[in-house]
């Protein structure tokens, strides 16, 4: 399994498992298919780990995600624990082309633990997963990278308007309601330093930043670590594609 792993001094850890299929993957007929199979993987964890490891669930458009967190001292558990709760049948999940893309951990986790995890034979994907449900009213963020999008989104939302940020394997997309407004251009300079804080405040917790990790990671062809997250914000320069986004956006206005 490709494991994603940011090292730091720090008493805890968390660890997510990343998977290739969300709700747009299930059929009509097997709606909750991933919910289903990831709750019944979590109940189980629940019950072979300390009670007060947290274990939650995410399930996206087009991809899924499993999170472990604990105390550092405890991380040797989770491997051995994980391997028991995949036995568990999946065959519906596998049918829809189910499987492991790779796998996230951030905090202090000893090195035998990692290539434990590391050489964990989960069930992986067959097959390329289908797309039941078509995306509709979106725009796609071609030409931007994962940051500028990630910026683009946060800063479309500091309106409070309806968008939502979908990442896809054929193309990262930003969603649009039925009430939104532009943001004035002029403002993205100084949103720039509140996103940048807002990264950074994720990145000081071992929870955020496997978030953050998975983010960035998914569906992409190389690896993206943390600390490529403030360079990329200080080579950002969205005002050069203020075109290219206006000619995108123009249409979720018109």
């Amino acid at each position: 399994m490709r494991l994603i792993f940011e090292g730091r001094p720090s008493r805890t850890f968390c660890l997510a498992l990343v998977f290739n299929v969300g709700w747009r993957n299930e059929p009509p007929n097997r709606r909750g298919t991933v919910s289903a199979w990831l709750s019944r993987v979590e109940e189980y964890m629940k019950e072979k780990l300390p009670e007060y490891f947290e274990i939650a669930k995410k399930v996206d458009a087009e991809y899924s995600q499993l999170s472990v967190w604990g105390i550092s001292e405890d991380a040797s558990l989770v491997p051995g624990a994980l391997a028991k709760a995949f036995e568990i049948p999946s065959q519906e999940f596998l049918e829809i082309g189910g499987g492991v893309l790779f796998a996230v951990a951030s905090g202090a986790v000893k090195g035998d633990v990692l290539e434990e995890l590391e050489a964990m034979k989960i069930p992986g994907s067959q097959k390329n997963p289908k797309l039941f449900v078509k995306p509709r009213s979106f725009v796609k963020t071609k030409g931007l990278t994962r940051i500028e999008t990630l910026f683009l989104y946060q800063f479309l939302k500091s309106g409070g308007e309806e968008f939502y940020l979908e990442l896809s394997p054929t193309g990262d997309r930003i969603h649009y309601g039925k009430k939104c407004s532009m943001p004035s251009f002029s403002e993205v300079e100084r949103f720039k330093r509140k996103f940048k804080a807002m990264l950074l405040k994720k990145i000081e917790t071992n929870t955020g930043a496997v978030d953050l990790l998975v983010s960035l990671n998914v569906f992409q062809q190389g690896q993206v670590l943390t600390r490529d997250v403030v360079e990329g914000i200080e080579r950002m320069n969205l005002l050069k594609k203020v075109d290219v986004l206006e000619r995108a956006l123009g249409r979720v206005l018109s």
